[in-house]
């Protein structure tokens, strides 16, 4: 897939390659993660705490109420 991207000026879907410096609070929660050792998967549907915060985002910047349960990740 990487090579057909780069041959036919395609998008590349097959993996992240981001090409911009990751912001530097994604940086430290991810460092904080790992010394905490919080290194699991979370449950299928997506931790609570972050479907919450995605209720609440899309209730405050699209007045679209998302029920919790609805919200797969």
């Amino acid at each position: 897939m990487s090579r057909l991207a780069v041959t036919g000026h395609a998008v590349n879907l097959a993996r992240g390659f981001p090409d911009f410096p990751a912001p530097d609070e994604i940086k430290r929660a991810a460092a904080s993660a790992i010394m905490e050792d919080y290194n699991q998967y979370s449950i299928t549907c997506g931790g609570k705490d972050l479907r919450n915060a995605i209720s609440q985002k899309a209730l405050k910047y699209n007045h679209i109420e998302a029920d919790l349960k609805l919200i797969l990740l």
